[in-house]
């Protein structure tokens, strides 16, 4: 099972990190708003345009405080050039309503914390991490599962091992509960996944990341997992594997950039 916590190490690298740099400084506000929508269009089914607009139509903020809740839904409408949209789970769809729990109305209801990173870090870092997840599934189409989720991340990147509510900052897909079940743990149900993750790994969050990255990017099948599953030395070559096809493609692009 450490390997699995390893294998977290290479869901950072290859794909924390690249996305997490392109958004500069997250310490300003609307460059981690950028960063979360990564986060609020992760669901199954979904359109990988949806993120890309939503990041476009707050790009040229400064201050979140002074964003327009309708005129950026209305800039991710036009980004989007008039696609039908699903407003009941669209976490930037502005309703002119008091109650309106769009992202934007959302941080801007928090008194003197409007960066949502930031705010994820101070919470992880205070024992608050089920009041601000509880907190985060209040915005308009981000349930549990994309709270988790965003609150994982935001734990791997500062190096923050909370010492409360760690099961909320577990994400299940189908590649961790079946994992899951072939270590001798639960498939169903999801609390019952989450806490037995929690109690059987030292770095949980790291090993969530490392469950489903070895599932969905190594093994890639149910059979693979099996014979991983009873082969540690099986799971370990496919790891090793695995990384020698990354650095080939690297190199063969380095090669490629200097003709």
């Amino acid at each position: 099972m450490p390997l699995l916590e390893e294998v977290g190490d290479l869901y950072v690298a290859r794909f924390m990190t690249p996305a997490w740099n392109s958004f500069g400084d997250l310490k300003e506000p609307s460059k981690a708003l950028g960063l979360f929508f990564v986060y609020a269009f992760e669901r199954q089914g979904r359109n990988p345009s949806y993120s890309h607009a939503a990041q476009d139509a707050v790009s040229d903020s400064v201050n979140v405080k002074q964003l327009s809740a309708e005129q950026t839904w209305r800039a991710f409408q036009k980004n989007l050039q008039g696609e039908k949209l699903n407003v009941k789970l669209n976490p930037l769809f502005h309703e002119d309503d008091h109650r309106c729990m769009c992202v934007i109305d959302w941080l801007q209801q928090r008194e003197g914390r409007h960066n949502i990173v930031y705010a994820a870090k101070a919470a992880l870092e205070t024992w608050e991490t089920a009041v601000f997840r509880d907190e985060l599934c209040q915005i308009r189409g981000t349930g549990g599962k994309i709270s988790s989720f965003f609150l994982r991340d935001v734990a791997l990147w500062f190096g923050i091992e909370p010492t409360a509510a760690r099961v909320m900052l577990q994400p299940i897909d189908v590649w961790v509960a079946r994992t899951v079940g072939m270590l001798g743990g639960p498939e169903s149900p999801e609390a019952a996944t989450q806490e037995w993750m929690v109690n059987h790994f030292e770095q949980p969050e790291k090993a969530n990341a490392g469950v489903w990255y070895f599932g969905a990017q190594i093994a890639g099948s149910s059979l693979r997992l099996q014979q991983a599953e009873r082969r540690p030395v099986c799971a370990r070559r496919l790891v090793e594997l695995h990384i020698e096809g990354l650095r080939a493609a690297a190199d063969a692009w380095a090669a490629l950039s200097h003709h």
